[in-house]
């Protein structure tokens, strides 16, 4: 059997906008390409075996999609648009008319079913395939996964589920060898910290605005803004410390931790989108500058006969030390002969290029682990 003129005519068109709205209408993308597919199903279940190939290399000819690209990209755009129900109709479709191997759309499945509130349903199925292939790295990825990654409301995520499923296979070392899958891990024990710590010290600083009639959630969500914007600087921030300091309280130093912590876990559109800790632990102070803010500091120290350059003294006490940091950075460095602030720069440069390249995995969240 082979497709009538009207079908032909009516894929090439479905398909043709489905390719034309990738990324700008989810919705128009999951509806061509779900129409394309309904297509296919009603024309394979009317021919047998034999015919089976000839009639999906027309459909791919015609509507312009390969099969594996066509389903990739409805799943994506049943994801994006929260159709979780369609998107599981549509998988369970494709593995009934054999056009894709069950194995290769667990994840997406889970995906869907965790977002729709299923995640034991979720688990129960991955844990039924990794019984058979417990060494399946890309399985305690998606383990975890179901518990944080395709939560569409972080407030429904479990992140305790999630690192428990992630250190699993990390402190087995499970699938280590492969360096690309095993980088996925290492990414997703970062992510998950980071979104722990980041959660726990707003919970914290909401609840001190409550206790002390400071704010609401509407006010963390403001500081959050005004701090992606001006970073250190904003108005938010300096009000914040001012009321906390208002208080006047023996827990006053107690309180303004918990505020720099919520400062230091926050994005900052200067720094990337990353966070004053994230820059921190992710993009660490090379060799090279390490040694020369040490020389800085005790040479300082040495010149004004301080004990500490990190005592407080007033404005003049600040500007001396600024002047002479401006001063000691454009002098050469003995050890390389280079300029200080050039060296510095340099090195910063090359960890930044190695970051968002992927060469520098982060792996400190081993010291953030909970017991």
């Amino acid at each position: 059997m082979h497709l009538s003129q009207e079908q032909e005519e009516l894929l090439k068109k479905l398909g043709q906008i489905a390719r034309m709205s990738l990324g700008y209408n989810d919705k128009r993308v999951a509806n061509a390409l779900c129409q394309a597919l309904d297509i296919l199903s009603a024309a394979l279940k009317e021919i047998d075996s034999s015919e089976f190939k000839g009639l999906l290399k027309q459909f791919e000819r015609i509507s312009g999609w390969d099969i594996s690209d066509l389903s990739e990209e409805l799943l994506i755009a049943c994801l994006n648009t929260s159709q979780f129900e369609r998107g599981l109709e549509t998988i369970d479709s494709l593995i009934s008319l054999g056009l894709r191997q069950e194995r290769d759309l667990l994840d997406d499945k889970a995906a869907f079913l965790a977002a729709l509130g299923r995640q034991e349903e979720a688990e129960q199925m991955l844990k039924g395939f990794l019984a058979d292939t417990p060494d399946n790295l890309w399985l305690y990825i998606a383990l975890g996964d179901i518990y944080f990654l395709h939560i569409p409301l972080d407030e429904r995520q479990n992140l305790r589920k999630a690192e428990a499923w992630y250190y699993r296979a990390y402190d087995r070392e499970i699938g280590k060898k492969d360096q690309e899958v095993w980088e996925v891990l290492l990414e997703r024990l970062g992510d998950v910290t980071m979104a722990r710590l980041r959660r726990r010290a707003e919970a914290r600083l909401l609840e001190l605005l409550e206790k002390y009639n400071i704010g609401t959630c509407r006010t963390l969500e403001q500081l959050k803004k005004s701090v992606y914007i001006t970073g250190g600087e904003g108005v938010i921030l300096y009000y914040l410390q001012a009321e906390i300091f208002s208080l006047d309280t023996e827990q006053t130093d107690e309180h303004l931790q918990v505020l720099t912590d919520v400062y230091n876990l926050s994005p900052q559109k200067a720094l990337d989108g990353l966070s004053p800790l994230e820059i921190l632990e992710y993009m660490p102070k090379g060799e090279h500058e390490l040694r020369i803010v040490d020389q800085m500091f005790k040479e300082f120290i040495k010149k004004t006969k301080r004990k500490d350059p990190n005592e407080q003294f007033g404005a003049l006490g600040s500007q001396e030390f600024t002047d002479f940091q401006v001063e000691f950075m454009e002098q050469k460095d003995p050890t390389t002969g280079k300029k200080r602030a050039r060296l510095i720069d340099k090195e910063r440069e090359k960890i930044k290029k190695d970051y968002d390249e992927g060469r520098l995995i982060w792996q400190g969240f081993i010291k953030y682990r909970q017991e």
